[in-house]
């Protein structure tokens, strides 16, 4: 009896012990995944995952954001564990494929609207910790409202492929032993996850970047991505660090430059959520970046002083007579006149912006100064709304003056817009006034695409012509030879 006893309290210590080792290990595992996942939720805001897959708070990372590119619109997909319209039933070393090299699963291509070319750099273990966020995030069974539509010949099957044989890197980060841990950090960062070279680096006839002008200004969106190289007068030379880490934490730097558009929103759902020592390796690695100089950037964007204003009698501030005939004509050109009637009452008779500066003076203001208009253009046409990234509380608000983006009364055609921006860029910038109605035309449609994607459907149909009466020709050798 003693015996049967003794083996009884040992059987029950053991079992004891071996219960209190699997709970240690679950908790171990337990927190071991809470950290990982908490690194892959950093991770995916460096990447700014949320600004292209999100469309509504209601939906995180369900997709359907539009991009419209030249070649058709492409739809972002859903990015939730959803096992039938996301990515639940893949696994890791799929979701990394589709990361870094822009393949799916089931073999098919994806468009390089998702930066999988500068993703591709992004280390083994940071993949592991973004696709173990992903995987814990709540399931959207619903698959976007558009799906993506191209144009010929780039529906073709196989187009991306070859697109990705001929541009795509594919290559893991390298550090680069000439600069310094912090410096490689910034480097890591700058070419991955928040891959800055995807707006600011320009693109080549196919649309691939040109690293040969490697952050020397692209284009996106419809905005410029201005140059971000070394150079002291087109680029961010002449920036200190701390105006440099000023700006993506706040996308305000007084005396120099204010952001909106696509850098807005990368800074107010990126950027600034971002831990300081991350940002402040960028800015590390951005003053090494090989300086490289716009011939039509003459001097420094934000160095412009403007000019006194001298106002004429309808102009009298503050304003004596709003009913005047002047004052009353919407559907003027006088650039002075329709800065008088949008602009003043905000950025001030002598562009000098708001005491507290939240409105932005308009002198040594870098948007204003560059010799690339596009951005003003597009701060006129489509406002400015900038919004807080933690509790998204609307911050800036500037309206929008085009007809498809006001949402007031007045609005401006385009020879005013072109009038308007003239004025500010002759008053308060480099004093020239170079913008016509046809680049406000342009502008407004997104700019110029490249020759060879305009044209590329009647290429590829005298492409397959060539081809085929080549075949048809060699056929013949072939037939005559055997008679």
């Amino acid at each position: 009896m003693k015996v049967t006893q003794l083996t009884q309290l040992i059987t029950s210590a053991v079992l004891v012990g071996l219960s209190s080792i699997s709970l240690s290990f679950a908790q171990a595992n337990t927190e071991v995944d809470t950290t990982l996942i908490k690194k892959g939720e950093y991770l995916s805001i460096a990447g700014d995952c949320a600004a292209c897959h999100t469309t509504s708070a209601d939906a995180p990372y369900a997709g359907g954001l539009v991009f419209a590119m030249p070649m058709g619109d492409i739809i972002s997909t859903n990015i939730t564990p959803s096992k039938e319209y996301g990515i639940g039933n893949w696994s890791l070393e799929a979701f990394a494929k589709a990361v870094r090299k822009g393949v799916r699963p089931d073999g098919s291509h994806l468009y390089p609207a998702m930066p999988y070319t500068a993703y591709a750099t992004v280390t083994d273990d940071d993949i592991k910790a973004l696709y173990a966020y992903f995987m814990n995030q709540k399931p959207i069974d619903k698959a976007p409202d558009k799906v993506t539509q191209l144009k010929f010949p780039f529906n073709l099957p196989g187009a991306m492929a070859i697109w990705d044989g001929l541009f795509a890197k594919n290559e893991p980060f390298t550090p680069d032993p000439n600069l310094s841990d912090i410096e490689n950090r910034g480097k890591y960062l700058v070419d991955g996850l928040m891959h800055c070279s995807t707006c600011h680096t320009p693109r080549n006839q196919l649309l691939a970047e040109n690293y040969q002008q490697y952050l020397s200004g692209g284009d996106a969106g419809g905005w410029h991505a201005p140059n971000i190289t070394s150079d002291k007068v087109s680029g961010i030379g002449n920036w200190s660090k701390e105006e440099l880490f000023t700006y993506l934490k706040t996308g305000k730097v007084i005396g120099k430059s204010t952001a909106a558009g696509p850098m807005a929103e990368a800074v107010d759902k990126s950027f600034a959520l971002m831990k300081d020592e991350d940002i402040r390796a960028v800015t590390e690695y951005l003053q090494k970046v090989p300086a490289i100089s716009q011939k039509s950037q003459e001097a420094p964007a934000y160095s412009f002083e403007g000019q006194k204003v001298v106002w004429s009698d309808y102009e009298i501030y503050p304003s004596t007579d709003n009913q005047s005939e002047a004052n009353r004509d919407h559907s003027t050109l006088d650039g002075a006149i329709l800065y008088n009637q949008a602009c003043s009452s905000c950025h001030g008779i002598n562009g000098e912006g708001s005491l507290d500066h939240h409105t932005p003076a308009l002198t040594h203001n870098s948007t204003v100064g560059r010799a690339d208009r596009t951005n003003l253009v597009m701060k006129i046409m489509q406002g400015v709304t900038r919004e807080d990234g933690k509790t998204h509380e609307v911050t800036t608000l500037m309206p929008a003056f085009a007809k498809s983006h006001t949402e007031i009364y007045s609005w401006l055609e385009n020879d005013q817009i072109a009038a308007v921006t003239n004025y500010v860029t002759k008053t308060f910038g480099d004093g020239k006034e170079t913008l016509s109605v046809n680049d406000v035309e342009l502008i407004a449609k997104g700019g110029e695409s490249p020759f060879l994607i305009r044209h590329a459907s009647l290429l590829a149909v005298i492409g397959f012509i060539v081809g085929a009466l080549l075949i048809l020709y060699i056929l013949k050798l072939i037939f005559f030879r055997k008679k």
